[in-house]
């Protein structure tokens, strides 16, 4: 089941978790290393920081023989602007 990373009854007190507050993921469903570091790039703090559109796109997400969710980078030209 989908859980949202953060969560509060109180806006403010959302707001300052989504400011300080680590991404942390859970054991279930089992999420490849390369998967979270996507996922973990395009939720850094600091916009300046974070991935590009034209970074995250040049990742497709494909499945393992084992029915996980796991990345698999392709070349840039396959990808376009």
């Amino acid at each position: 089941m989908f859980q949202c990373p953060f969560t509060d009854d109180y806006i403010l007190a959302l707001h300052k978790k989504i400011l300080t507050e680590e991404l942390r993921f859970p054991k279930r469903p089992v999420i490849s290393d390369t998967c979270k570091d996507l996922i973990f790039r395009m939720l850094i703090k600091d916009p300046r920081g974070r991935i590009s559109m034209k970074g995250i796109r040049v990742r497709i997400l494909i499945m393992d023989p084992r029915g996980r969710i796991s990345m698999k980078g392709i070349r840039v030209s396959d990808v376009g602007e």
